[in-house]
Formats: structure tokens, C-alpha cells, sequence
């Protein structure tokens, strides 16, 4: 099933080249997405799935930076925030400790900013996102797997929640 999942990854990525590059980007941001879908493709074919996660998790990391080259309704930081939370879980599922805290680290960095810049109509998704931000901490620095991927789900939906009340709002202040 994700054969032509990837197939496609590889088509849109070389249609969207040119339009990066346009857009003004220069050269690094390609070349490190191109290796990591390279990256993921290969461990998709070698079919090892924790390594298919990893690659994943790192070829997403690149996308808050494309998203910085245009003007978006909603500030690409959510992406990054998402990247960092899913590369934490990711790490703590496959024991990877140092990373995961270093994930953390980064993840408390950035929603630090970026929280910050959240219109105060928003608050309620922001003050639960940033709950179950302290939670998924918690769990990962108790080196507790199970309760790592537990909070990490909680976490991710409420990112997806944010996001998406960031970018309903935004909508309705430009209509």
C-alpha cells in the first residue's frame, strides 16, 4: 500500500522543485529533503517499519522551513511543534533517551515562542495543548514507553486542534 504512496512523494517533490527554488530557496533545504525522501524510500523498500518512522518523522522536519518561504494564514511554527512532538514519542518508543529529551527540549522551545503569538481567543486549545505538552514530558523523562505514546496521541490531537482553530480564525478575519 505505501509503494505508490511513495511513488507519488517522489513525483509531486520533483514537480514542486522548481517553485521552491523560485520562491527563494537555496539549494540546502532541497538537497536535505531529496536525501531524506531518498531515506525513507529506502527503508520502506528494506521494510523495517521503526526505521520507516524515523525517516518519516525526519523528512517532516524540513517542512516547516518550505512553509516559511510563503505567506501562510497560520504561522509554520505549528509544524515544527508537531515535528518535534512526534520525533520525541518516536525516540521514547524505540528507547532512544537522549534524543527524546533533546526532542523535548526543542518541542518546549518552540511552543514557548510561538504560544505566545496565539490570538487570546484561542486560549483554551492553547492551555490544553500545553498541558498535555507537560504531560508528554513527564512520561518521557519517567522513561515510560507505553505512557509516552499514550500522552504522545493526546498531543498530537491537540496540536491538530490548535491548527485547526488557528486557521478557522484566520479565515474568518480575512473574510
Amino acid at each position: 500500500k505505501i509503494t505508490p504512496v511513495i511513488h507519488s512523494l517522489h513525483y509531486q517533490w520533483n514537480g514542486y522543485m522548481p517553485s521552491a527554488v523560485k520562491s527563494g530557496e537555496n539549494g540546502a533545504l532541497i538537497d536535505n529533503f531529496s536525501n531524506g525522501l531518498n531515506s525513507l524510500t529506502n527503508c520502506i523498500i528494506g521494510k523495517n517499519k521503526a526505521e520507516a518512522l524515523m525517516a518519516a518523522s525526519h523528512l517532516y522536519s524540513f517542512i516547516p522551513d518550505f512553509y516559511s518561504l510563503y505567506r501562510t494564514p497560520i504561522s509554520p511554527e505549528i509544524k515544527r511543534i508537531r515535528y518535534y512532538t512526534r520525533n520525541a514519542i518516536l525516540n521514547a518508543m524505540n528507547a532512544n533517551c537522549e534524543q527524546a529529551d533533546s526532542d523535548i527540549n526543542n518541542l518546549k522551545g518552540s511552543w514557548s515562542i510561538y504560544k505566545n503569538t496565539i490570538d487570546k481567543e484561542l486560549q483554551e486549545d492553547v492551555s490544553r495543548l500545553d498541558f498535555s505538552l507537560i504531560e508528554l514530558e513527564r512520561v518521557i523523562k519517567a522513561r515510560s514507553q507505553p505512557l509516552s505514546d499514550i500522552k504522545g496521541r493526546v498531543a498530537m490531537a491537540n496540536i491538530q486542534s490548535l491548527e485547526k482553530s488557528s486557521e478557522k480564525q484566520s479565515q474568518q478575519s480575512s473574510g
